[in-house]
């Protein structure tokens, strides 16, 4: 009985010979081939486009001066950071009681700057996906038509 479903499944791999599906494999890639058509093929650098693009120059300058502003205010607000630290260390040096004023200001001034730093990364990752987003659409847009008028296939 083991020999009779051995032979029956040795049939199936003997059915379906290399050459067999080889042919199975090619004739469809000789079938597309034999179109009339004559692709042609271009290749496009997104970054050089990017780069040359006027919506992504006044894009990379507006976040320019945005990182500016953003870090600006930042600075500042370290800047207070710091100096409370340093009146703390000196009322500590003098062995001063420092005061629930000045470490809730400390603490409060923290939490502002780890909340606008937050906030100025996502709107800059936002707006950066944001015009990203717009960049490329128009970019494929202006290719696809380029394609049409020149006869490429997109």
């Amino acid at each position: 009985m083991k020999q009779v479903l051995f032979m029956s499944n040795s049939r199936l791999f003997i059915n379906y010979s290399p050459i067999r599906l080889i042919l199975l494999i090619l004739s469809p890639l000789l079938l597309a081939s034999c179109n009339n058509d004559q692709f042609k093929t271009g290749y496009i650098d997104i970054n050089v486009i990017n780069k040359e693009y006027k919506l992504a120059q006044k894009y990379e300058e507006r976040l320019k001066t945005y990182e500016n502003e953003s870090s600006k205010l930042l600075t500042k607000i370290e800047q207070q950071i710091n100096d409370i630290y340093k009146s703390i260390e000196e009322q500590q040096l003098k062995k001063v009681e420092i005061t629930q004023e000045k470490l809730k200001a400390l603490y409060l001034l923290k939490i502002e700057y780890k909340t606008k730093k937050e906030a100025t990364v996502k709107s800059i990752s936002d707006s950066t996906l944001h015009y990203r987003s717009l960049i490329n659409e128009d970019i494929n847009r202006k290719v696809f038509l380029f394609g049409e008028e020149n006869n490429f296939k997109y």
